[in-house]
């Protein structure tokens, strides 16, 4: 039996889901794919999948199998990868995924100018403010709320980004004061629920100790477009983090409550995985847009023995970066 082709058959199952998807990615029919899984599952002697209509789950044998193939698969695509990577012109597929509080010219442009430079790289860009889970959702570069816990990925701060807990003056005419806050069980509090956020847990402190308050949310969202939509209609309270917030605390368009106690930021990250096994697509993504997001130098490879010309930053007058003001051009974790 061919082990190597049946172990990465396996690794196709678990990424793709379900063993359809598995044999649409790798060109084989569902019940090639199907008895090779057995077949390995047999030669093994345990079972590595639990069967679904809709998806497939790892049994605990075949998770502690899939992670060790992924710092194999990763060594041997390394090894590939370092005999050409700074010689050899970026190509494939890439997907990232960024959160939808990004849109409106932040990584417009960056992946515009990425793909000029390299175009034989198909990028997919999709924004969503849903948990990001690299291997379900088939992500190369992810940009999130807070970093993120899994060890084995990288993240390389990007966005700067104060938390308020906010209302506006219409909706808090009339209705009991706020002074601490366990006054916001009084109200009507809404909530972001997503990776990195607070949901109905506000981690509150001040300058001697911390106060987290478990605040009774009525409204739940996993996009701050939305939740910043619902605080200015008048609908409630909420923890907002969006670059218009200031603006409008200082306009007067939102009060900022409980200004004394403060809120831990909600920072964006980029989350990639290891610097050391990407491939040239990913590593020369994720260099760019730290040259653009962080203003650290970019010098590209080479394409077919021929220099690249970066386009400038401004577009050149065909694509325009907006500036975000929490840019965090300092920062460098």
């Amino acid at each position: 039996m061919n082990r190597i082709t049946d172990l990465d058959i396996f690794v196709a199952v678990i990424k793709a889901g379900t063993i359809a998807g598995a044999a649409r990615h790798i060109g084989m029919a569902p019940a090639s794919v199907k008895k090779r899984l057995h077949r390995l599952e047999t030669d093994i002697g345990t079972q590595l999948v639990y069967r679904r209509t809709r998806s497939n789950r790892m049994t605990e044998s075949g998770c502690r199998l899939y992670n060790r193939l992924e710092t194999i698969f990763s060594d041997l695509d390394d090894a590939v990868q370092t005999v050409h990577r700074y010689g050899h012109t970026p190509m494939g597929s890439l997907k990232v995924i960024i959160s939808t509080a990004l849109k409106g010219g932040i990584f417009e442009p960056i992946v515009a100018d990425y793909t000029y430079m390299f175009p034989k790289v198909t990028l997919e860009m999709q924004f969503s403010d849903r948990h990001v889970d690299f291997v379900r959702d088939g992500c190369d570069v992810a940009v999130v709320l807070n970093r993120p816990s899994d060890s084995n990925l990288m993240a390389r701060k990007v966005f700067e980004n104060p938390a308020f807990v906010c209302a506006t003056p219409e909706y808090l005419k009339g209705k009991p004061p706020i002074e601490t806050p366990a006054d916001l069980r009084k109200h009507l509090c809404m909530a972001l629920d997503c990776e990195g956020g607070f949901k109905e847990t506000w981690p509150f402190k001040t300058r001697t100790r911390p106060r987290t308050t478990h605040v009774r949310a009525t409204l739940f969202t996993n996009s701050t477009a939305v939740l910043y939509n619902w605080v200015t209609t008048h609908q409630g309270i909420a923890v907002l983090n969006n670059d218009a917030v200031p603006h409008d605390i200082a306009s007067g368009k939102l009060v900022h409550l409980l200004p004394e106690y403060t809120l831990p930021n909600l920072d964006y990250y980029m989350v990639f995985g290891n610097k050391r096994s990407l491939p040239a697509r990913t590593l020369e993504f994720v260099r760019f847009a730290e040259s653009r997001l962080l203003g650290t130098e970019y010098i590209p490879p080479k394409v077919d023995g021929e220099e690249v010309v970066v386009p400038p930053a401004d577009g050149g007058g065909t694509r325009k970066m907006e500036p975000f003001t929490n840019l965090a051009r300092a920062e460098v974790d």
